[in-house]
């Protein structure tokens, strides 16, 4: 019997400095019938040329493709178009320009996939900027417990998420659901609940990436003490829990959630709206000034103080 086709998809954005060992990871995978996408979101910096440089002389048993956006789309838009028009992997496995996938990665987890799996992911080690491991944050053993067992309601209420850029995806599971909302960044949490809807969810506790936590990552994070960043950082959680919740309204007519559950996003969407409205700057303070709903939303709250 043959062996299912897997995407792997090398996300990348401004990762000139790391795409080297990330393409490095990639090409060593030993596993086959592979083929590697490697989609640049219109980075300013090199790093579309230096894919293109270090891989236009392999020539090993992996298909190698490569995009680059004429825009930048921001993650979700641009995750959307990698795995909805360019991958044709039964699974899709999730990279990212700055991580490495060592080379028993994807083979790992393709000996624990079966078609009833709709999501693995798997542990990792943390690195610095210069590849020093990280110390373990062991922070997921209550979220997994509640991916492998938990209601969908329930994971969208407390914001459970896969484990980032280790995610390998069914793609039937990715192709039940329309592409993300714009302006989605937290696909993990999307893709959580879309998981479990679809079938089971799986975590694999072999160390297979190197996931890298540097100033220029997602996941970085800034203290409290610096007040400037601190406030943008605020906005931001705030932009990212709308688009989340936008993403669920979106997928209701495939989840059929409940009516209370349903009643209780908007509300906290009209939390993070107002959160964003305080913390942030620019154009969306007009626009949310132009909102009935969150201007209404806004003379409520005030009124029960």
């Amino acid at each position: 019997m043959s062996k299912p086709l897997v995407s792997l998809t090398v996300i990348c954005y401004k990762a000139e400095k790391f795409v080297k060992e990330a393409i490095a990871g990639a090409l060593s995978q030993t596993y086959s019938p592979l083929e590697i996408i490697f989609s640049d979101d219109n980075s300013s910096d090199k790093t579309f040329e230096i894919i293109q440089e270090v891989v236009k002389g392999y020539n090993g048993p992996h298909k190698i493709v490569l995009n680059k956006n004429e825009t930048n789309l921001g993650i979700g838009a641009h995750v959307s178009k990698v795995w909805y028009t360019i991958a044709t992997g039964d699974w899709i496995v999730v990279s990212a320009g700055d991580d490495v996938s060592l080379p028993n990665r994807i083979e790992k987890i393709m000996e624990a996939a079966t078609p009833s799996i709709a999501a693995l992911h798997h542990n990792y080690t943390r690195i610095d900027d210069s590849g020093k491991p990280l110390p373990d944050l062991n922070e997921f053993g209550l979220k997994l417990k509640a991916l492998e067992q938990g209601n969908v309601e329930e994971i969208i209420r407390k914001g459970h998420w896969l484990i980032g850029s280790t995610m390998c995806l069914n793609v039937k599971m990715l192709k039940q659901f329309k592409p993300f909302v714009k302006g989605l960044v937290n696909e993990d949490v999307v893709l959580a609940y879309r998981a479990r809807y679809f079938g089971d969810v799986v975590y694999l506790d072999d160390k297979l990436f190197l996931y890298r936590i540097h100033e220029g990552s997602v996941s970085h994070v800034y203290g409290e003490a610096d007040k400037s960043r601190y406030k943008k950082l605020v906005a931001r959680r705030a932009k990212q829990k709308i688009a989340v919740i936008n993403q669920v309204f979106a997928d209701n007519n495939i989840l059929n959630l409940s009516a209370p559950f349903l009643n209780e996003l908007k509300q906290e969407k009209i939390k993070f709206e107002i959160e964003y409205f305080v913390f942030g700057e620019g154009f969306f303070k007009v626009k949310y000034l132009l909102m009935p709903h969150f201007y209404v939303s806004v003379i409520k709250k005030i009124v029960k103080k």
